[in-house]
């Protein structure tokens, strides 16, 4: 019974880490939001399409990024209900639920999509 007893604590302990995560810390898993589609638009843009996880107590206000160099690295936002998140590529409105997709500004050509579990490179333009 002791096993029992330990096994739902510490499942109980790790939901709770998940959910307190540090702001820079990437919230979604690949499986999550793949897939993931780039595209290459003029004037240097690169939109980036996904799957947007149906939760109740979370939302996605868009993405965070860092170009470095010819490398884009970005990270889907993951933010609770009861606070304002502020992304530096907002969600575009107008989607259906469970699509999303923003634009960032990188002329580029890799993408690093910094995940839970890893990360996913990805090649803009194709």
């Amino acid at each position: 019974m002791a096993l029992y007893e330990l096994s739902v604590a510490l499942l109980c302990l790790s939901m709770m880490t998940a959910c307190t995560r540090e702001a820079g810390a990437a919230a979604y898993s690949m499986a999550s939001v793949n897939p993931v589609v780039l595209t290459q638009l003029d004037g240097g843009i690169v939109q980036m399409d996904f799957k947007v996880p149906p939760e109740t107590y979370y939302y996605v206000p868009g993405v965070d990024y860092r170009v470095d160099g010819q490398t884009l690295s970005v990270r889907i936002i993951r933010c609770s209900i009861k606070s304002r998140c502020e992304a530096m590529a907002k969600l575009l409105p107008g989607l259906p639920p469970g699509d999303g997709r923003v634009r960032i500004p990188f002329q580029g050509k890799t993408v690093v999509l910094r995940h839970l579990d890893g990360e996913q490179v990805l090649q803009a333009g194709l």
